[in-house]
């Protein structure tokens, strides 16, 4: 028998969640809020650097930074190979990141490009991190999606 434990058998009520778009906002208040609840909470932001800014400025050690462009299948690819070999399960998945345009959005003047790339953000990027991340949340005993 090994002495190796698995990731989701180290600490099993741990609870783990990753919040999206975490760095500033609402994503930002949402980790704030798990780790004083006791969560383990993965801050995900486009940009490493500004996730462990959040993370420092959070100071606590069961918040950790994580760069995720949600958009980016690598980066969602790269996060759900993190997790479980870090936790081994994702407890709760928070579906922060988005993109609200800053050009003139009225119907007669906003780009297809512009509503391409909001909706790449704030929707199909959705669907396929919670696909990614899928398998995770089912190893939890009460996996949730927001």
């Amino acid at each position: 028998m090994s002495n190796e434990s698995r990731p989701s058998e180290t600490k099993p009520r741990e609870k783990i969640a990753l919040v999206t778009g975490a760095n500033r906002g609402i994503g930002f208040e949402t980790c704030k809020q798990l780790r004083d609840l006791g969560y383990t909470v993965l801050l995900a932001a486009r940009d490493r650097s500004k996730a462990q800014q959040a993370v420092e400025s959070l100071g606590h050690t069961s918040l950790h930074p994580l760069q995720l462009d949600v958009t980016n299948e690598q980066h969602r690819q790269a996060a759900a190979l993190h997790i479980e070999r870090t936790f081994g399960k994702l407890d709760v998945l928070i579906n922060n990141a988005g993109v609200m345009p800053k050009a003139d959005t009225s119907a007669d003047k906003v780009s297809l490009d512009i509503l391409r790339e909001t909706f790449e953000t704030n929707f199909f990027a959705v669907v396929a991190l919670t696909e990614a991340l899928l398998p995770l949340l089912r190893k939890s005993a009460a996996g949730r999606i927001v």
